[in-house]
């Protein structure tokens, strides 16, 4: 980026030609003349360009190497400027007149250290040059936080001369500093009574108000200080960001614009050019901006911060934290700073330090909505549902109609169960804005996730005859059309979305998901890639991609190298590495999964997502003690989460050790009372270890905090069922029918009355449940997979030609036919099998289905090319290479058969799984 590009940069280039045409007739006293009138009407650029045609004509002439540095000072051309002051000292210019311009320009550049260095030469002869050069050592002092001697400096200074300006000045911003704005005001309010040109003071005056509150008075203030002194930059600097704050964008283009023209490659020009540039939504050129000025002055904290801004708006979060961290380091009381800053560490997974980054701001006050809502975001991350509530509450409290802080409370209900309140604040939030889709879409969501997918639909087409030219609201609509199994209406409402808003993620990932569906594999990757090639580093288009490639199959050799791409790219990127430590956990690669995890342990030595990583990889390399020792460390660092505590149960379990997974469950319990899965812990713990009564007595308190929930009554089943109670187990899916409405427990309730041989009682139970609830495919899979299982395939099958007489492409329903129906020899199975592939062409279990048909139906090389497929996709699926042996085996492939089934055998599954590989190892 070229920054001095602008209306400056051209005069600049005009006056330079015409002085060059013209040069034969002057001599560089003309020039110097010239030079001086141009200083004289505050146009430093235009003097810039005669005093070098002055230098030309005779470059040792000390005045014009003072006057070509004093130009270049104000034109901010700080390093010229010092080049030629320097000069102008070396030939023997007066220093009285040369050393104030110097330590002047070391000061404007940032260079404290090395101005008090210059300002601590012998004293001047003349009492206004010192005072001069003392008051800019003040001003070095204080920038440095000496605050005390700053005061000496500047007293020194108006002992010299009591009409010293900066030095006046100067005590008045130490003024400012002790928080005495009042006598800040009376020091400024003398300077401008004796001169009402002070330009300095004017800006001073704005800074005051500001303190006050006061913005229009200091935007006036700000303007004084420009009328006063045309070259004043720091009044545009600040004043630029002012405007754009108070939503009059066209008066700080217009700034800028004169801006430009003054000072055109000054690093305080490109700051207030990326204010303005990523107020115009030039995130492009706003960052480009903010990199200038930070090569220029790199310990510039307004350049930090608006660079830091900006990053964080482009996911570029390591960036972003690097100078954001830099500002709070140095400006620990900068509000904007220190929220930006806890916001992205909460965007690299780093919940625990984003709380505390933000504490001093919850601790004011008046931390404001933004900030509550933060909070409220933190909380939820470290599944502190209560505490985000609480904070979400005082948002609304402060501003009951702002939508955001309903919709994250509704997120937060969500979560916590209470369904029908979260819906309350949706509504509330819609009605306060109907021109955002967030809140229907959140509800949309919620609708699916409880099954309710005919309501789903019906909001999302509401939400799109209001909005249908918002992506997020076709994105919704893509989404309930899809799980409605109407894939012909889903897609297109995907593509609207991501043509509405190309890098919106969430559409684009349903999108690419509908044409892998379709079959469109090669669409799905390309757009996938192409989202990438935009910016290699951006972690979450990699990890869209790598999720995409997981899907179709793809080897290791082909997906690794995304991940390691990205990470050249961004090796700060946490969720790169997160991403690479899954990967490689999903493929069962244990010991590389550790070495990625330890690797990010190096990168991010105390980061929790990177402990949770190495904590499980360390599980699944089978280091348990190790395992145990880093989710302890975890605790330490999230002492408000359930998750370590989970994680210790979870590895107590493994060896057994019952009685240390409760005690870890309770003490997950104990940090997260609303933690589902530690309540489900325990019942399975209690399980586990055949104490039963525990179990029911675990069951029952899940149904008691959670009765909407099936899990509860499920389990109390199970252990009324292990202590003989069959009328307690049947007693306990009824209630909990009743009250959850869940298919999960209709399916248990039905397969357990099959299974006590009351099948008319079971068959009255599906049918009363669908005539109450006639779209419920779900019920009606759950009867024909139960009867599926118990080998009953001709009822099984007519369960399912009901749930396909609802719902006739869904891939789902056709599957489970297919596979009954070649249970029972019936070759139309294999024509519903490929009915199943073309609605979702990568499906694991699909491609298992169709391949299994193939060899049972002669199709035998066709049908092992689709269970490799299938093992490609689900690498961990130990069924699955079952039957993938299972044909190898019929081909006389022995030898790839007894490797197929030597890597299931590494997964150890249990039951029919683990029978069927001793059995075909037995016939090889």
């Amino acid at each position: 980026m070229n920054i001095a590009v602008g209306h400056g940069t051209a005069a600049l280039l005009v006056a330079t030609t015409l002085a060059l045409a013209a040069c034969g007739g002057n001599d560089a006293a003309s020039y110097v003349a010239s030079a001086k009138d141009y200083l004289a009407k505050g146009d430093a650029v235009a003097a810039v360009v005669e005093l070098k045609n002055a230098v030309r004509e005779n470059p040792d002439s000390a005045e014009t190497r003072y006057l070509i540095g004093l130009a270049m000072r104000r034109a901010s051309d700080l390093a010229g400027a010092e080049v030629e002051l320097r000069k102008a000292l070396t030939l023997g210019h007066d220093r009285n007149l040369v050393l104030p311009e110097l330590a002047a320009a070391l000061f404007d550049g940032g260079d404290y250290d090395k101005t008090l260095k210059e300002t601590e030469t012998e004293p001047l002869a003349t009492p206004d040059a010192q005072a001069a050069v003392l008051a800019i050592k003040g001003d070095a002092l204080g920038a440095l936080g000496r605050v005390d001697a700053a005061r000496a400096a500047y007293d020194l200074a108006l002992t010299a001369d009591p009409k010293n300006e900066r030095a006046t000045i100067g005590i008045a911003r130490l003024a400012m500093v002790a928080g005495d704005a009042d006598k800040a005001e009376r020091i400024v309010a003398g300077v401008l009574a004796a001169n009402p040109k002070a330009g300095t003071a004017w800006v001073v005056k704005a800074q005051i108000e500001l303190r006050r509150g006061r913005q229009a008075e200091a935007v006036d203030a700000y303007g004084k200080a420009i009328d006063a002194k045309r070259d004043e930059l720091i009044a545009y600097a600040e004043l630029i960001p002012l405007l754009v704050n108070r939503g009059r964008l066209d008066d700080a283009v217009s700034r800028l614009a004169a801006m430009k023209k003054i000072a055109p490659g000054a690093p305080a020009t490109a700051y207030a050019d990326a204010v303005v540039s990523y107020a115009k939504g030039d995130t492009a050129h706003a960052r480009e901006a903010a990199q200038f000025v930070l090569k220029s002055a790199p310990a510039d904290n307004r350049a930090r911060l608006i660079g830091g801004v900006i990053e964080h708006d482009l996911g570029n979060f390591a960036m972003a934290d690097k100078l954001l961290t830099a500002v709070v380091q140095t400006a620990p009381d900068d509000r904007r700073a220190r929220h930006m800053l806890a916001s992205t560490q909460l965007r690299m997974a780093r919940a625990a330090d984003a709380r505390k980054t933000l504490d001093p701001l919850l601790a004011a006050p008046d931390p404001g909505v933004p900030t509550l809502l933060l909070a409220g975001e933190i909380a939820m991350r470290l599944r502190d549902q209560t505490q985000a509530l609480s904070y979400f509450g005082k948002a609304i409290a402060l501003d009951p109609k702002r939508a955001d802080s309903l919709i994250a409370r509704a997120q937060a209900l969500f979560a916590l169960g209470r369904f029908d309140d979260g819906a309350a604040d949706v509504a509330t939030a819609t009605a306060a804005d109907p021109g955002q889709a967030a809140a229907d879409a959140l509800l949309i969501q919620e609708l699916l996730r409880k099954g309710q997918t005919e309501r789903a639909r019906a909001a999302a087409d509401a939400l799109v005859k209001r909005l249908p030219e918002n992506a997020e609201a076709q994105n919704a609509l893509g989404l309930a059309a899809n799980a409605s199994g109407d894939r012909a209406a889903a897609q297109p409402a995907f593509e609207k979305a991501v043509k509405l808003a190309p890098r919106f993620l969430p559409a684009v990932k349903n999108l690419a998901s509908a044409e892998l569906d379709a079959g469109k594999t090669a669409s799905a990757i390309g757009r996938l890639r192409a989202l990438v090639a935009l910016d290699p580093s951006r972690a979450d288009a990699v990890v869209l991609l790598v999720a995409a490639l997981q899907r179709t199959g793809a080897s290791p050799g082909d997906v690794l190298p995304v991940i390691d791409t990205a990470l050249l790219q961004n090796i700060r990127s946490l969720d790169l590495n997160i991403a690479k430590i899954d990967y490689l956990l999903y493929r069962g690669d244990a010991k590389e999964a550790l070495d990625a995890a330890l690797a990010g342990q190096a990168a991010f030595p105390d980061e929790p997502a990177i402990l949770y990583a190495l904590a499980r990889s360390q599980q699944a390399a089978g280091e348990t003690p190790q395992a145990l020792a880093t989710y302890s460390k975890l605790s330490a660092a999230l002492p408000r989460s359930a998750i370590p505590y989970l994680g210790m149960a979870e590895a107590h379990a493994a060896s057994k050790n019952w009685a240390e997974s409760r005690a870890a469950l309770r003490q997950a319990i104990k940090v997260a009372p609303d933690e589902l899965p530690a309540y489900l812990g325990l019942v399975k713990a209690s399980l586990a270890s055949a104490a039963l009564p525990q179990a029911r007595d675990d069951a029952r308190a899940v149904q008691k905090k959670w009765p909407s929930q099936p899990e509860g009554w499920a389990y109390e089943a199970i252990a009324l069922d292990r202590m003989k109670d069959a009328a307690g187990a049947e007693k306990a899916l009824r209630d909990g029918l009743a009250a959850s409405g869940a298919s999960e427990l209709l399916g248990e309730l039905y397969g357990r009355l099959l299974a006590q041989n009351r099948a008319p009682d079971a068959e009255n139970v599906v049918t009363t449940w669908v005539a109450k609830h006639p779209g419920d495919v779900r019920a009606l899979l759950a009867a024909g997979e139960i009867r599926q299982a118990r080998g009953e395939y001709r009822e099984a099958e007519a369960w399912f030609r009901r749930a396909l007489a609802l719902r006739g492409n869904d891939a789902i329903v056709l599957n489970n036919l297919a596979w009954t129906l070649g249970k029972l020899g019936d070759r139309t199975a294999l024509d519903f099998g490929k009915r199943a592939l073309a609605a979702s062409p990568d499906s694991p279990a699909i491609l298992d289905t169709v391949g299994v048909l193939n060899v049972q139906f002669g199709n035998r090389d066709e049908g092992i090319r689709q269970l490799e497929a299938a093992v490609a996709r689900a690498p961990t699926d130990a069924s699955i290479r079952v039957d993938l042996a299972r044909a190898l085996i019929q081909a006389d492939k022995k030898k790839e058969a007894r490797e197929q089934l030597d890597d299931a055998a590494r997964l150890k599954p249990a039951g029919t799984t683990a029978d069927e590989i001793a059995e075909l190892n037995r016939s090889l």
